[in-house]
């Protein structure tokens, strides 16, 4: 089974993801950003894309893996991972449960307020979901507000 843990930055998947694998026997916790990180090393700048999940060998190489591991490992897959377009979720979740693997798809939530303050201590604030709202208005104000904190 695959236990996909979905939510905003800052909402808790990883550290979700950490307290099972130490509680579930036979646990086991994939990475999908690995698999961005290597496109992302590997593609001249001029052929990469602002988010990795943009690229469609991220979301066939872990459907792939996933599947892999599903049908050859007798233990629970935990997947710590934001998926937000519909697309892409279908791509990489929906195709595995066409593929008959049992997956159970969950989103963390978690107040703006929390959102906020996980985000500043991490330095993610600038690409949080949360921000890209507000940058969307204002591109300059976090920013401003970002620079001020360096």
């Amino acid at each position: 089974m695959i236990l996909w843990i979905n939510g905003a930055f800052g909402s808790g998947k990883t550290t979700c993801a950490n307290i099972l694998q130490k509680q579930l026997p036979n646990a086991f916790l994939y990475d999908p950003e690995q698999a961005g990180f290597f496109i992302r090393d590997q593609l001249p700048e001029s052929l990469q894309q602002p988010d990795f999940q943009h690229h469609p060998e991220w979301r066939k190489f872990n459907y792939q893996m996933l599947l892999k591991i599903a049908t050859s490992f007798d233990g629970v897959i935990l997947v710590p991972m934001t998926l937000v377009d519909a697309t892409y979720v279908d791509e990489v979740i929906g195709r595995l449960q066409r593929e008959g693997v049992d997956v159970r798809h969950i989103i963390l939530e978690a107040n703006r307020r929390t959102l906020v303050k996980r985000l500043n201590k991490r330095f993610e604030w600038f690409n949080s979901w949360e921000n890209l709202k507000s940058t969307a208005a204002n591109p300059h104000s976090n920013l401003t507000s970002m620079q001020k904190k360096l």
